[in-house]
């Protein structure tokens, strides 16, 4: 560590803070090496290009995020020193950030904003966060023709192996794998920056069968071509792509002949259609003369096209014809339609109703609802909305009796006859009746209480039931004989 701060120290006798940022500068903070808490650790520090930077310092509440302006850059190889203070500290002292991108350490001055010359100072462990860029002008697996460092030929045992943002091969010292980042691409090249285990170690220009990469003032260049397996791969492609294109093509000018045969086909029928229904046409306006109206709808149907002036007629001439003809509803529909109405049709008195309804269902009679399936008769293809009627019969069957309860206030057997006469006693042989005591009644009396109904029916169906009570008391007699 001491190496370290050394070389920040010689770095810092001999730089010219001259210079601007060559691109925005991004780094994550890992660990805290010594010094004060000035940096959190897994925040960012940002160096832009527009001459400004933004970083996060410890407050006793735990952190704030503080900007400045850089007043002085200075870049040397992987070493920078940027000089910075924020735009509102016109007493305190700027700070400075001392950096090594290789060994990913910095130190930090953070400005002073007081009339004091304390410094809080940290010395820290970073990771740069990269911006990748652009893919890679070429992917894939090519054949490495040669690879020279500085005009030294140096063996490659393996394919090159281009990714959107790596190399690898495997050379004397084992696999090797190189990243590119902050790349930039065109039709014709990609450039950019080359890192190795997280270190950037040089720039790099690569382009359809040439990578040159110069670092530190070395220069490696790789020559390589499409392997063989893959120039097969891509002339089996290529092949297969001409094929396609072939078939597809061939495939199109089949379907404009096919198109073309099928518009002449349609032409022709189209036309002989045409001259049948001149035939057809003469026929129709022949019998709509007659006033053959249901032949002349039957006759419309045989016709090719449309007609609708001729449809039009015909139509009118049905309407017109059976406008006041009156279909008889079937039995079974009627029931349906007192089934479901019965609240309706109960509230209309008795008697013999014929329903009549028009051509949308509406009734002529008052009271009656709505009819639900409207009525059509069809010629062809034409249809007549037609009216229609239903004979409805409402009746009332009246004082049905239901129950009788006799009541009496003691317990003494009474006898009943068929009249309702009660005895005392009886050597007739008449049946004992069956009482509901009440003592409210007279000892020598019967109240007699029955109990009617009254039904109203439709075409035999159930309309609605109302009960009512009939209620007379009687003397009882002392005997039958």
């Amino acid at each position: 560590m001491k190496k370290i701060i050394l070389i920040f120290l010689i770095f810092s006798t001999y730089t010219l803070l001259g210079q601007v940022p060559d691109k925005d500068y991004k780094f994550k903070i890992t660990s805290q090496y010594s010094g004060d808490e000035v940096l959190s650790i897994g925040s960012e520090l940002e160096i832009t290009k527009y001459q400004t930077i933004n970083w996060k310092a410890s407050t006793y509440a735990g952190s704030w995020s503080f900007s400045g302006n850089i007043t002085g850059f200075s870049k040397s190889g992987n070493d920078i020193t940027v000089n910075f203070n924020l735009s509102n500290n016109p007493y305190g002292h700027s700070g400075t950030i001392r950096i090594n991108l290789d060994r990913k350490f910095l130190q930090f001055f953070e400005p002073s904003i007081d009339y004091s010359s304390r410094q809080n100072k940290g010395t820290y462990y970073f990771e740069e966060i990269l911006d990748f860029g652009d893919n890679i002008l070429i992917a894939g697996e090519y054949e490495c023709s040669s690879f020279k460092i500085m005009n030294k030929i140096t063996p490659i045992y393996s394919s090159l192996l281009f990714k959107n943002h790596s190399l690898e091969y495997e050379d004397a010292r084992g696999n090797q794998r190189i990243e590119f980042v902050e790349v930039n691409t065109n039709n014709q090249k990609s450039t950019g920056s080359v890192m190795r285990n997280n270190i950037k170690f040089g720039t790099f220009i690569l382009s359809e069968n040439k990578l040159t990469i110069l670092s530190e003032g070395i220069t490696l260049i790789y020559d390589f071509k499409l392997s063989k397996e893959k120039e097969e791969r891509l002339r089996v492609e290529k092949q297969r792509e001409q094929n396609e294109r072939l078939r597809i093509e061939k495939e199109k000018q089949e379907e404009i002949v096919r198109k073309k045969k099928e518009e002449e086909n349609r032409i022709k029928l189209e036309n002989q259609n045409k001259d049948a229904d001149k035939t057809t046409l003469i026929k129709i306006n022949d019998l709509i003369s007659k006033n053959s109206i249901e032949d002349a709808a039957k006759e419309y149907g045989k016709l090719n096209f449309e007609y609708d002036d001729i449809r039009s007629s015909i139509q009118k001439k049905l309407n017109d014809k059976y406008e006041n003809e009156v279909v008889e509803l079937n039995f079974y529909n009627i029931e349906d339609y007192i089934k479901s109405n019965k609240y309706k049709i109960n509230s209309i008195n008795p008697g013999n109703y014929s329903v009549k309804f028009d051509t949308d269902g509406s009734p002529l009679n008052t009271g009656f609802p709505q009819w639900p399936n409207l009525q059509y008769k069809e010629f062809g293809s034409f249809t007549v909305k037609m009216n229609s009627k239903a004979d409805i019969k409402i009746v009332i069957k009246d004082s049905i009796l239901v129950s009788t309860v006799y009541n009496k206030s003691n317990t003494k057997p009474l006898f009943v006859d068929k009249n309702e006469n009660f005895y005392f006693k009886s050597k007739n042989g008449l049946p004992a009746a069956q009482f509901v005591i009440n003592p409210a009644i007279d000892k020598n009396s019967v109240n007699i209480l029955k109990y009617y109904k009254r039904e109203k029916y439709a075409n035999g169906i159930l309309l609605g039931t109302e009960g009512f009570y009939f209620e007379k008391t009687v003397e009882i007699n002392k005997k039958d004989y």
